[in-house]
């Protein structure tokens, strides 16, 4: 009898969901916002503009992957590390011969594209709801919502010179398109026509602000400079290439551009030289990101109570065994050669083998860079450098 009973409750069970009204499994799940009531939301605006900026605060696939491209796949470094088999992806693509599935290529490929991507977002969304967007419980004004769409268009032709400078010819997507659509790459006429119409409409946006009328909250974001001084070395770039028969076109009008372009910057930008080099690169991220010297920095924030890290970059470009990096990113011994032996420069550039720093404690750091892959140019980068003072728990 016991037994009857069970199966009676499980065929009753199974039969519910048939005596049910039809739209019973067909019923939006709670908690989904569509896209219209999403910026109606407090903040919405602010957050869809960060996310155009995240993936420059992606440690591999940007920080490191721009030093790894700019200067390890070139005559500037080597790329360090362990052994040979240490990310062997960044001395295949300096061999000139990287396999198509090549990490470090991938990295960029996936980041630069990501970023396109998400201006793409945000720019349709600052178009169609920019009227309904609310910060702080406001009202967010319409010259707010064209500084934001001028800092987007920044963006995505600063991801898609990156893209240019690596690859020559790739796809352009300027809108949002279905995630199976499938493009072919573009010539490079059309790429170096979208990358100055995106940066020119940011330089005439008259709410775009120069550097010098960004507060130290603004850190970070987009100026007018900043454009301007993309458009100056997208020229140089292009001008160059123009220069090699790659691309077509007058190589002095491109040079003409980036004179223009930086000049600019130069007489109206309010910015300037620090007096003392080496605060650019002292170790204290406390002068050189905050200072009138730079244009465009990537900010990021260390907060060890919340779990916020900072970026590999520290780490990875720095010397191994006593320092206590992970040793990426040596400069050449030719690198060293060029500067002028009276440059104050080359101090703060390139660490050598055996250079002594102060501890934290008032002891020597003498330097030792022998062994792992380092062992024909024992050099190191400053730059990336943290001396010990600086360092929370002598942490790197």
């Amino acid at each position: 009898m016991k037994r009857k009973y069970i199966k009676i409750l499980v065929l009753s069970a199974l039969l519910i969901p048939m005596g049910c009204k039809k739209d019973y499994l067909t019923r939006d799940p709670y908690g989904i916002l569509n896209q219209s009531e999403y910026f109606k939301t407090d903040g919405a605006g602010m957050k869809l503009l960060t996310s155009c900026y995240q993936p420059m605060t992606d440690s591999w696939g940007y920080t490191v992957n721009k030093v790894a491209i700019g200067d390890e796949v070139v005559d500037n470094a080597g790329a360090g590390g362990s052994d040979p088999g240490d990310r062997p992806q960044t001395t295949e693509v300096g061999r000139g011969r990287p396999l198509a599935s090549n990490a470090l290529l991938f990295e960029t490929w996936a980041n630069r594209f990501k970023g396109i991507g998400n201006c793409n977002i945000a720019l349709d969304g600052f178009e169609k709801q920019g009227a309904n967007l609310i910060q702080d419980g406001k009202p967010v004004s319409a010259e707010t919502v064209k500084r934001f769409i001028a800092e987007v268009k920044f963006l995505r032709a600063w991801y898609y010179f990156d893209l240019i400078t690596v690859f020559k010819e790739v796809p352009l997507v300027i809108q949002i398109e279905d995630p199976s659509t499938r493009k072919e790459k573009a010539p490079l006429s059309e790429l170096r026509t979208q990358v100055y119409k995106d940066l020119d409409e940011a330089i005439a946006e008259s709410n775009l602000p120069r550097s010098s009328a960004l507060t130290s909250a603004e850190a970070g974001r987009v100026s007018k400079d900043a454009a301007l001084a993309l458009k100056a070395r997208a020229a140089l770039f292009f001008a160059g290439l123009m220069e090699q028969n790659i691309l077509t076109g007058d190589a002095k009008a491109e040079y003409t551009l980036a004179k223009n372009a930086a000049g600019e910057v130069v007489k109206s930008g309010g910015l300037s030289l620090l007096p003392d080099f080496q605060d650019l690169f002292r170790g204290d991220y406390q002068i050189g990101p905050f200072s009138k010297e730079n244009i465009l920095g990537v900010m990021r924030k260390y907060d060890p109570a919340f779990g916020l890290g900072g970026d590999a970059f520290a780490i990875m470009n720095v010397g191994r065994n006593n320092v206590g990096g992970w040793g990426g990113n040596t400069p050449t011994k030719d690198l060293a050669a060029s500067f002028d032996p009276a440059d104050p420069r080359k101090m703060f550039t390139i660490i050598s083998h055996n250079d002594i720093f102060k501890t934290s404690t008032g002891g020597q750091e003498v330097h030792n860079y022998r062994g792992y892959f380092n062992d024909f140019d024992l050099q190191q980068s400053r730059k990336a450098f943290v001396p010990q003072q600086y360092r929370q728990n002598n942490d790197l």
